[in-house]
Order: C-alpha cells, then structure tokens, then sequence
C-alpha cells in the first residue's frame, strides 16, 4: 500500500513539474511577445513620424517651388531680358527672406521690388537719390544692415548691385521697421527712413508730404493685390 501511495505521489510530483514546465514557456513565451511587440510598435512608430516629416518636406518643398515659379512669372512681367538662371536665383533668394522673417511675404518683396525700381526689376538700377538695387537700398543702410547678414562690405556697388545682397540686406531691414512700426509704417520708413516711420505711425504728417507718402502705401497694397491674384506660366 505505502508502494502505490508513494508512486502516486511521484506521478502527481512529475505532473506538477510539468505543469510549472509549461507555466513558465507561456509566461516566457509572453514576455517574448509583449517585448517584441513593444518593439514592432515602436517601429511602427518611428516609421510613422518618419513619413510624417517626408510629407511634410514634400509639402514645404512644393509651396516653396510654386513661389519660386511665380516670382519668376512676375519678374518676366517686367524684364524680358534677365536671363532664366538670374531669375532662378533672384527667386530663391526672395523665397528664403520670406521664410526668414514671418512679417514680410513674397507678394511684399516682389511689390516693393517692381515699385522700387521703377517696373524695370533691373539688379543694377540707381535712382537720382542715390538708392541701389532691386530693393534700392541707400548705401548707409546697406553697410548698417550687411554686418547682422555677415555680408562683407567692400563697397555699396559691390554689395547692393549685387541681388543676393541687395535682397538679404532688403529684407531684413524692411522686417526690422515692421516689427517696429507695422507694415504701413515700416513701409513708410523704408521709403522714407527710421524716424518718418515713427511720424507716419503717429500721424505727425501732414500735407503733401503725408500724400506722397500714403500714395507710395497704397501703390505697394495694390501691387500686392495684384501678385496675390497673378496665374503661374508655363
């Protein structure tokens, strides 16, 4: 009798070990899981965010190309000679001082640009008083201006009868006086200089002058208007 109850005990024995054998390959064989699926999902999850930021650079890419196309289309509006590098390079540059500085926009540079120069967008214009380049840019400011764009300034007709100078230089001096003096009032300062920026945003003017001064606004509005509305070329 002890014989039989002594081998039972071994059978209900070697079944317990076997029971704990195959409790603890599930629990082992879970634990691989749960790891390899943490794993997966964090994959999964990193593949994601990664075609997230590739949509988003095909994104930022393609609104950056349809300006550049367009500020082309505006420059062949006004100068049929500038070669199409040029034109290529002029809109680069003007695409990149936009994303630069969040208050100024390509229709802004583009108008003050066709204003500025009297509809010719010629890179090389000099007005009577002075002013150069696409922008026209008074050689004191440019040289002001050229050390925060680490442009070294050699002279004001290497620097400003240079585009891509002449526009970095542009573009964040007009940016300064509209984070100064809103858009009116930086736009009156940059046709007419820091401190009438501050008289023209405090309605000190009056007169001819206020006209002349509003009527330069008003042009760059409209132009703006009307490069905001323009249909891209072939």
């Amino acid at each position: 009798m002890e014989k039989q109850v002594s081998e039972g005990e071994k059978s209900f024995r070697a079944m317990i070990r076997v029971l704990v054998i195959l409790l603890l390959v599930v629990a082992i064989g879970t634990v691989i899981r749960f790891f390899l699926n943490q794993s997966s999902e964090a994959k999964l999850l990193e593949l994601e965010e990664r075609v997230s930021e590739m949509k988003s650079s095909i994104h930022i890419d393609s609104i950056r190309q349809y300006q550049v196309q367009k500020i082309i289309t505006i420059i062949e509006l006004y100068n049929h000679k500038m070669t199409r590098q040029q034109k290529y390079e002029i809109a680069q540059v003007i695409v990149t001082g936009a994303e630069q500085f969040p208050n100024i926009s390509v229709d802004l540079i583009c108008a003050i640009i066709t204003h500025e120069t009297g509809g010719t967008w010629d890179p090389r214009y000099i007005s009577t008083s002075g002013s150069m380049g696409l922008m026209q840019i008074m050689p004191i400011t440019g040289m002001l201006i050229s050390e925060f764009e680490r442009i070294n300034w050699v002279s004001a007709e290497q620097a400003l009868l240079d585009p891509e100078y002449n526009i970095r230089i542009g573009t964040r001096y007009l940016s300064i006086l509209i984070d100064q003096y809103d858009l009116d009032g930086g736009l009156a300062g940059f046709k007419e200089g820091v401190r009438n920026a501050a008289k023209y945003k405090n309605q000190i003017w009056s007169g001819t002058r206020n006209r002349e001064i509003q009527n330069y606004i008003d042009a760059i509005h409209k132009l703006i208007a009307e490069f905001q509305q323009i249909p891209l070329g072939d």
